[in-house]
């Protein structure tokens, strides 16, 4: 049986896992608020890294593979 509000939350999964993957300054400015959390320096004053790019890609791409699993589940 077809279970319509697993499917939904799979495509919204699917979404944002996508976003995460190919727009990966939204992991980075959670990286650079959290460095500039007790410091002087603001969040803008923090460079883009390498590693935070690589997390947010990795983590999207994780998002986007449970959110395919829902969608099967629910199918």
């Amino acid at each position: 049986m077809i279970s319509l509000p697993l499917i939904g939350f799979g495509i919204i999964s699917i979404f944002i896992g996508g976003m995460f993957a190919i727009h990966p300054p939204i992991m980075d400015k959670y990286y650079r608020i959290a460095q500039s959390l007790g410091t002087k320096q603001t969040a803008a004053d923090i460079e883009m890294t390498q590693l935070s790019i690589t997390v947010g890609r990795i983590a999207g791409v994780v998002i986007v593979f449970y959110g395919v699993r829902f969608v099967f589940l629910g199918l």
